[in-house]
């Protein structure tokens, strides 16, 4: 019997029909038949099943694959097979009536079907299958051969996702889709089409294209959707062309890596969308383009390509209702950046930076590019409405200049007073600050800065480093090296930080702050010294995951001792230092809801050994009794001998637990295989539980051993609020005949958690073993209340001293009261 619920409850087989084949769909077919061996429930459930997935790889038997898919699709039952999604790989040679299995699926009027073919020879769809009035979901793939020499009847198929499909001719495309009268979405992926010179998808209901080509060969895309709300075109190179000849009603229009020859040919055609991203692989003849973008609300550019601002004033002069501008930098060569033709700004400023631009976002903004600094300028000093300006991933490497950049975009005269200047990411690699106040002058202008990163190594001219930052949400904080280290004196206030990550912060003489952190949720403390760490310690009280790494000797008497992770769920302890279990007792005992444990054992050198050894705590942690459920150790050694206490401990203790890894275990066979003896045969807490509802209980105490019922009840009751004991006689002799109590290994879930009374009528408190029974519950029963004992029929002297032995007890529950009638 063990502190946790019954563990053997077949608790899966309570749940209804409807969720278990729910949970059944989301597995592959071949696991889910195998729970049929379970019942004749399950067998019936099996039959059911809405979703079927089968995968045949070219280790099984293939013949064997196609009969077992064929019967178990024969026996199947639901009134509606909702999707079958079949994939075969198969061998050079090797054949399989894949027909006959969808033909059996189409008969089960499957809506959805997803088909993946791997061979050496394309597979022909078959053509009887063109005619499903079922099927809302066609999902081709690989090696699948469309040939379609006459109108399709797909009356109800909605999405059509053609991923490297091969086709006969150009008339199997135009056919195909002819008969789709109801389609709304259309996925095309092509990458070797030699036998197509025009892909025609010329489908009125279609509301939703992603055209993506990966291709050589030249073919010519027609697309004439009349309903089209959503474009998504990609890798259309030189080879390829694009004709659009009626989109009227597109709102949204995603152009990437799609060159300037296919761009200049569509781009009058996605004047009526609302958003655009655009991607353009090469310079554009800006001669060409003469349309307006009256609805254009949203604009997405890709700034990758030399010359980028071309298309950039292209946009802007022909969307005068723009209010969003988002500008995504990626880098390109310098010798790019020497050939190119410069920035220039435009004689006259477009309608919508006078009048509408209110957001600019400027992703991976470098500014140490002249030309970026100089749009970036432009638009704040033109755009008169414009409310905020985002610049992200502001890297700052080791030079001044780039901190002279952020300064410049400050320090422009925007157009806009209600402008606000945002940088969401500044990343401060090794640069030099000439005083603290450069820091905080820097830091109070970026207010709505979210991530920052700082990486300190020469910084003698600032002793006080200022993080007041209330917008900040991530934080990675590195100082230096111990040969490059400064004393400084950190300082951090940030109510909204989410993250942090704090590193290198070894010397004992430096300090750090922690002034409100209220909301955070993860933080790494690597090579942090422990008088730093001791500091912090009680800031760090609303993290879910916590991973410490911290140079010993810990000092404990530094840390608190009232402070409680209540939120911490994961935990990681590095302890390739002596005497490290000293945090990870603390910590077990300050975080009681902590359910994954994860050390990381890390060698140390053989003169550290001398060290104080492990001691078995005095009562178990309540994490350990109500919670941990899983224990990951990396690099356990197992040839210390603290370590194997440890994980001991820990096995014996964790009632809840349901894995325990041990890896790396590098040492000589012989002694490894010794080390995996040893924890196998430790002996686990148990796992079963009986009586959840229990809150008061009646032992009478005069048989023999009557303890063993006693401490089964108590590990069986997880809820015990009551307890009495009535003590009776029983024979000296028996007395010296028994097998004397022997104190549990661990502390039971109801004297941690619950009990709160406790009462003793006939308490001798001569037998040492009741002694030693009771002091056992007042110094583990953490909640109690009050403890009655009544009745002390004794000598006067040995019932003082017994009293006097109950009262010495340093007790669990501060607010206990003895009783004694």
């Amino acid at each position: 019997m063990g502190t946790s619920c019954l563990r053997n409850r077949d608790r899966i087989s309570e749940l209804p029909d409807a969720l278990l084949l729910q949970i059944l769909s989301f597995v592959p077919t071949k696991d889910a038949v195998a729970t049929s061996v379970l019942s004749k429930r399950w067998r019936y459930l099996c039959k059911m099943m809405p979703r079927l997935r089968f995968w045949y790889e070219r280790t099984d038997d293939l013949e064997r694959f196609s009969d077992n898919v064929c019967r178990f699709l024969l026996s199947h039952q639901a009134p509606v097979l909702q999707s079958l999604h079949l994939e075969v790989n198969f061998e050079r040679g090797s054949t399989m009536d894949i027909g006959v299995l969808l033909g059996v699926a189409f008969g089960l009027h499957v809506r959805e079907l997803e088909l993946q073919v791997y061979s050496w020879e394309p597979y022909r769809f078959p053509t009887s299958l063109y005619k499903c009035r079922t099927l809302e979901t066609l999902k081709l793939g690989s090696r699948v051969l469309l040939d379609v020499s006459f109108p399709v009847c797909l009356k109800a198929l909605r999405t059509l996702s053609l991923f490297d499909v091969s086709y006969k001719d150009d008339g199997s495309v135009v056919n195909l889709l002819s008969g789709c009268s109801v389609l709304e979405n259309l996925e095309v992926m092509m990458f070797s089409h030699p036998h197509l010179g025009t892909f025609t998808i010329h489908v009125p209901s279609l509301q939703n294209l992603t055209l993506i080509s990966d291709s050589e060969d030249f073919t010519v895309f027609v697309i004439n959707a009349p309903h089209l709300k959503y474009l998504n075109l990609k890798g259309l190179i030189d080879e390829d062309s694009c004709l659009i000849e009626n989109t009227p009603e597109v709102v949204e229009a995603h152009i990437t890596d799609v060159s300037s020859v296919v761009y200049e040919n569509i781009h009058g055609s996605l004047t009526s969308v609302k958003r655009l991203s655009l991607k353009i692989a090469s310079p554009l003849k800006l001669t060409k383009f003469n349309r307006i973008f009256n609805q254009l609300v949203c604009l997405e550019i890709h700034t990758y390509e030399p010359e980028w601002w071309n298309l950039l004033m292209l946009m802007l002069d022909s969307s005068p209702n723009l209010q969003v501008l988002k500008l995504i930098s990626e880098w390109f060569r310098i010798l790019d950046r020497l050939t190119y033709k410069r920035w220039s700004q435009p004689k006259y400023v477009a309608e919508c930076l006078v009048n509408r631009l209110e957001t600019l976002v400027w992703e991976n903004y470098e500014g140490g590019i002249e030309d970026d600094r100089e749009v970036a300028q432009y638009m704040l000093s033109n755009a008169s409405r414009l409310e905020t300006a985002t610049f992200s991933r502001t890297d700052i490497l080791h030079t001044e200049k780039r901190l002279e950049g952020l300064k410049e975009l400050e320090s422009v005269v925007k157009a806009s007073n209600s402008c606000q200047l945002v940088f969401t990411t500044l990343r401060l690699n090794a640069v030099s600050y000439n005083d603290a106040g450069s820091v905080v002058n820097l830091l109070s202008g970026c207010s709505s800065l979210e991530n920052l990163e700082v990486m300190m190594y020469l910084h003698p001219d600032v002793e006080n480093f200022t993080i007041d930052v209330p917008s900040l949400q991530c934080l990675t904080l590195i100082a230096a090296d111990e040969e490059y280290a400064y004393f400084s004196s950190y300082v951090i206030n940030a109510p909204s930080l989410k993250y942090l990550n704090l590193k290198g912060l070894i010397d004992e003489e430096s300090s750090l702050l922690i002034e409100n952190m209220p909301e955070l949720v993860e933080a790494h403390i690597t090579d942090v010294c422990d008088v730093i760490y001791a500091n912090i310690h009680g800031s760090l009280t609303s993290v879910k995951r916590l991973s410490l790494d911290i140079l010993s000797p810990l000092d404990l008497t530094k840390f608190p001792t009232d402070i409680i992770f209540k939120q911490l769920v994961y935990l990681e302890l590095h302890i390739y230092a002596p005497e490290r279990w000293n945090l990870l007792i603390l910590m077990l005992h300050s975080s009681p809801n902590l359910q994954v444990l994860k050390l990381i054992g890390e060698w140390f050198r053989k003169r550290d050994h001398p060290h104080k050894r492990w001691s078995q705590p005095k009562y178990v942690p309540e994490c350990l009794v109500n919670r941990i459920e899983t224990l990951v150790w990396n690099h356990y050694n197992g040839e210390v001998e603290d370590e194997r206490k440890v994980a001991q401990y820990i096995l014996r203790n964790a009632s809840r637990l349901e894995t325990a890894t041990f890896s790396r275990l590098d040492i000589h066979l012989e002694k490894r295989l010794e080390r995996l003896k040893e924890l196998e045969s430790v002996t686990k807490c148990p796992t079963d539980r009986i009586f959840n509802q229990l809150v008061y209980l009646k032992i009478h105490a005069y048989a023999l051993y009557w303890w063993n019922l006693f401490m089964l009840m108590l590990d069986s009751s997880p809820n015990l609020q009551v307890l009495k004991l009535i003590g009776e006689r029983f024979g000296k002799g028996d007395r010296v005949a028994y097998k004397r109590w022997s104190q549990p290994k661990y502390v039971y879930e109801c004297l941690l958690n619950r009990l709160k009374t406790l009462v003793w009528e006939d308490y001798e408190g001569e037998v040492e073993d009741e002694r030693e029974v009771a002091q056992y519950i007042l110094r583990n029963a953490r909640r109690l209340e009050t403890a009655t004992f009544s009745k002390t029929d004794i000598q006067p002297e040995k019932r003082l001293d017994r009293l006097k032995e109950l009262e010495s007890v340093v007790r669990a529950s501060n607010s206990c009261q003895l009783v004694f009638k």
